[in-house]
């Protein structure tokens, strides 16, 4: 299984939004992200970019 470590803007230990995402969805201006216990993060901002081989989600938010 491949999990995810979200960040804001760029990668960075100050930038993470969350960790372990196995699912990210966007709606509207929102991307919701959810991690293996089931817990759902929303984030207002658009995905940036999603990387495997980094296991980076990459969402651009001011936030």
């Amino acid at each position: 299984m491949c999990l995810i470590i979200a960040y804001k803007k760029f990668r960075s230990p100050e930038n993470v939004i969350a960790e372990y995402i196995n699912k990210a969805r966007v709606e509207g201006n929102e991307v919701i992200l959810t991690d293996i216990m089931n817990q759902d993060y929303s984030v207002k901002g658009k995905l940036s970019s999603f990387n495997l081989e980094k296991n980076e989600l990459i969402i651009d938010s001011d936030e």
